[in-house]
């Protein structure tokens, strides 16, 4: 029996360093191809020491039609058809009909990872734990901005690793802090218990917010629709970490409305 090849490829957006595979996950998948890229996060050499393979960048095209190839971001527009199987995002919102058409004159099959779902109709793959994690990060990092200069967040810099954006963040507290009388920013995280609210919650405590000051929210609270009561409405960031068909339970525009809100940051 053939084994199954994954062609991990290299990424086409500008600025996207992240990746749906690491080198500690791939180690399973020995068979992969792996293209080389610059942009990526986690080096070529970390996929070549596990024993992947290395290819040249954008060589998935030619490869055979019965390899999976696997990325993140939506491809480049065009109107050339697709014969493989992709997993990646979608993200075909517009022109969307243009862009499956072309796995349908290919023959091939989209795996989009925003709609992956269990038995259950829980997500597999999308707004996973860091996902959570580097939107509290920024989101702390426009709070303390607006607190120091009442300017906005300008753009965010790279950074190689979870520890420096924890240390940047840090840093950005203890100069906003003493603007605030030392007192740490009230933060609600509506679905807080899943694995993107899960990520939220961790580095907010890994930045070390009180977790007093953390007002989580998941299918209990927000099923019922309630409003945020008046003595739990003073947030200065509101985080949302859930898939949303309509529109969340307490929106900006309620929490704006309160005049003993005083929202900072909507993420």
């Amino acid at each position: 029996m053939a084994s199954t090849v994954l062609h991990f490829r290299s990424e086409t957006k500008l600025f996207e360093r992240r990746s749906p595979l690491t080198s500690t996950t791939a180690k399973a998948l020995l068979d992969a191809g792996y293209e080389r890229s610059l942009g990526r996060v986690f080096a070529d050499k970390e996929f070549g020491a596990i024993g992947a393979t290395l290819v040249l960048e954008g060589s998935w095209v030619d490869v055979p039609k019965d390899h999976i190839i696997v990325g993140l971001k939506e491809l480049p527009e065009d109107d050339t058809p697709l014969y493989h199987s992709h997993i990646q995002f979608g993200h075909c919102y517009e022109n969307w009909d243009r862009y499956t058409s072309r796995f349908a004159r290919g023959g091939g099959t989209l795996y989009d990872l925003e709609f992956l779902t269990d038995d259950s109709g829980r997500c597999v793959s999308a707004f996973g734990y860091y996902a959570g994690y580097a939107g509290a990060a920024t989101a702390l990092l426009a709070w303390s901005q607006v607190v120091e200069s009442t300017t906005l967040l300008p753009s965010i810099r790279k950074y190689p690793s979870a520890p420096a954006l924890l240390g940047d963040v840090n840093t950005s507290l203890t100069s906003a802090l003493p603007q605030e009388n030392n007192q740490h920013p009230n933060i609600l995280i509506m679905g807080a218990l899943g694995r993107c609210g899960k990520g939220a919650v961790g580095f907010c405590i890994a930045a070390g917010i009180p977790t007093s000051n953390l007002l989580k929210w998941d299918m209990e609270e927000t099923s019922r629709r309630r409003a945020i009561h008046p003595n739990r409405s003073r947030r200065h960031l509101y985080q949302l970490c859930l898939s949303l068909h309509s529109s969340p339970p307490s929106s900006p525009q309620h929490l704006n409305s309160n005049p003993k809100t005083s929202l900072t940051v909507y993420f």
